[in-house]
């Protein structure tokens, strides 16, 4: 059995021209471009798989093409073919009946960083707030001044399985809309398990959700009159440099009128666009799994 995914397809022929980012039980993977009907391998290898379930992810951007296997990067190339066109997925049984069973699906589109935002920021392992505003103030992405205005140090929260939980940590008549957030995240038990942030809440209704999750993942999700206006997606890979102490992740949040700006371990992550509005702050846990989970928060900031 061989599965995969299908990107910058140019026609809706069976098996279509374009790229396939192909895998099987056995960790064998390819890139595979496809034109004019005629196969060529542009990479290839093997990887050991953990378990039968298996997150499997493919970018394409501009020229250069990776493939992601249980949030690793297993190789990036460059190919000039095929420069846009549509999607699909894989499933050939090799000759043989064949099954898979797709829990989670995402697409999503590159965002180009604004010219305004910085790509990193270099005080972002600071544990004072003024640091990471001071440097955001240069950069003219926030105007100088504010005041912090609520800070918690640790706190922990455990969720079931299979079940999304938020708990706010301001006052329900305490409301923000241009801000900046950072909290330093950790998932402590979950196999499958995201912890971050909700923000511009006001119930169930609006929200934005910020996180990062336990196989290397995070996201941005908009939530608008109860219903998901978007969602952005993404691996993230993190080199020794930059990372916390056990595994921790920093999530520093800049909203600012419609726009949604996340950096990750000061790394720009992505801009989202959210219509503006008013809410709350809390920490958020989504649990995917059919067991428990828990999640540590610390050094959750709001800078106004």
């Amino acid at each position: 059995t061989t599965f995969g995914l299908v990107l910058r397809t140019i026609d809706d022929a069976f098996t279509p021209d374009g790229y396939y980012f192909n895998l099987n039980p056995l960790g064998e993977w390819a890139i595979v471009r496809q034109q004019f009907g005629q196969l060529t391998v542009l990479d290839e290898g093997t990887i050991e798989l953990a378990s039968n379930i298996i997150s499997l992810g493919a970018s394409t951007l501009g020229e250069d093409l990776a493939l992601f296997v249980d949030g690793q990067q297993v190789t990036q190339i460059e190919d000039s073919t095929f420069s846009s066109g549509g999607w699909g997925l894989l499933l050939r049984g090799d000759g043989r009946a064949a099954g898979v069973e797709i829990e989670r699906f995402m697409l999503t589109t590159a965002v180009v960083v604004p010219p305004d935002t910085p790509s990193t920021l270099e005080s972002w392992r600071s544990i004072r707030a003024d640091e990471v505003t001071s440097e955001l103030a240069e950069a003219m992405v926030i105007t100088d001044g504010g005041r912090r205005v609520y800070t918690i140090l640790d706190t922990g929260y455990q969720i079931a399985p299979q079940t999304t939980r938020a708990y706010t940590q301001l006052p329900d008549d305490v409301l923000y809309d241009d801000i900046v957030v950072n909290i330093d995240v950790v998932s402590l038990e979950g196999s499958d398990i995201a912890c971050g942030l909700t923000l511009r809440d006001n119930g169930n209704t609006d929200r934005v959700i910020v996180y990062v999750g336990t196989t290397n993942d995070a996201g941005v999700i908009v939530v608008r009159n109860g219903m998901i206006l978007s969602h952005t997606y993404d691996f993230i890979t993190l080199s020794d440099k930059d990372r916390l102490n056990n595994n921790t992740k920093r999530l520093t949040i800049i909203l600012r009128g419609p726009y949604v700006i996340t950096y990750i371990n000061g790394i720009y992550f992505n801009t989202q666009y959210s219509p503006p509005s008013q809410g709350t702050v809390g920490v958020i846990l989504l649990n995917y799994a059919a067991d428990a989970g828990r999640c540590q928060f610390q050094n959750l900031w709001i800078w106004q």
